[in-house]
This record gives structure tokens, C-alpha cells and sequence, in this order.
């Protein structure tokens, strides 16, 4: 209880970029166990069709302070025809089965009719579990003492 006693004085309520410099905060939360990644479902998606999707998909993707919902693919050229993005969605959609997705998601999935300004047939869109590496300056004080602090504690 000591490690959660001084978790709680050290953050006070407030944002931990803001009570702590981002060494200190690392140190003090790899010392009782927190693991800053998140796992997110994503769709893999034809980088020229992101902003037609992303504005389909309003109100399903991920929805995190400082946190960018679209994401390089490494080793995709960005110049080139065919290259993906993944474009991350709600951490509660990565809980169900794909038969669980809401409607909006499950369309964008199946649609076919994505191709490229040639003709040429692009990546099919898919759904992938991407793990999101939380930057201590991402987190918020509430989040941290929620994985840490045992159950119970308030």
C-alpha cells in the first residue's frame, strides 16, 4: 500500500506530464507495475481513401487525449500507390467479435468499392489489433491510478 500511498501524493489529482517531469513519472510508475500500452482494434485501409473513412467512421474511432487515430504502417511508402494506414478505433470495440462492431464499421469492412485512380485493385481493408504505446505525457492521473491501484480502492 506504501507504493500506492505515494503514487497518490505524487500525482495529486492532476495530469502527470504537469506534476512530474516524464523521467520521474517512468520511474515511479515502472515501480509498481504499470505497463503503458493500450491494445485498439484498427483498419488497415488504402492510405488515399483515409479521409473518406475516417469521416464515415465519426463517433467510432479512438477517442484518447493526444493520441492521433491515424497511424503509419511501418514500411509502407507513403508515396507510392498502395500504400495503408491504420486508422484506430474505440479501445471498447477491441472487447467483442467482429460480428459485434457497430454498422458503420462492419460497411466500410465489406465495401469493395475502393480502388485506386487507375483501376488497379487496392489492399482489402482489414481489422487488426494495433498496440498503441502510451507516452507518459499521454496519460492522465485517473487512468494510471485505475491500473495500479488494487480493486476497491477509490
Amino acid at each position: 500500500m506504501a507504493n500506492a500511498n505515494s503514487v497518490l501524493d505524487a500525482l495529486s489529482g492532476r495530469d502527470l506530464q504537469k506534476q512530474c517531469s516524464s523521467e520521474d513519472a517512468k520511474e515511479l510508475l515502472e515501480s509498481v507495475g504499470f505497463v503503458p500500452f493500450v491494445e485498439v482494434p484498427a483498419l488497415r485501409i488504402p492510405r488515399e481513401f483515409t479521409g473518406e473513412i475516417m469521416s464515415r467512421l465519426r463517433g467510432h474511432l479512438l477517442q484518447r487525449p493526444r493520441v492521433q487515430t491515424v497511424a503509419r504502417v511501418a514500411g509502407d511508402d507513403s508515396d507510392l500507390e498502395g500504400a495503408t494506414r491504420l486508422l484506430l478505433l474505440r479501445e471498447e470495440y477491441a472487447r467483442g467479435a467482429e460480428e459485434d462492431l457497430p454498422d458503420a464499421v462492419a460497411q466500410v469492412l465489406s465495401a469493395e468499392r475502393f480502388k485506386s485512380k487507375h483501376g488497379a485493385a487496392l489492399p482489402a481493408i482489414q481489422l487488426l489489433t494495433h498496440r498503441l504505446s502510451m507516452d507518459y505525457s499521454k496519460l492522465q492521473a485517473e487512468e494510471v491510478l485505475r491500473a495500479i491501484l488494487p480493486e476497491g480502492i477509490t
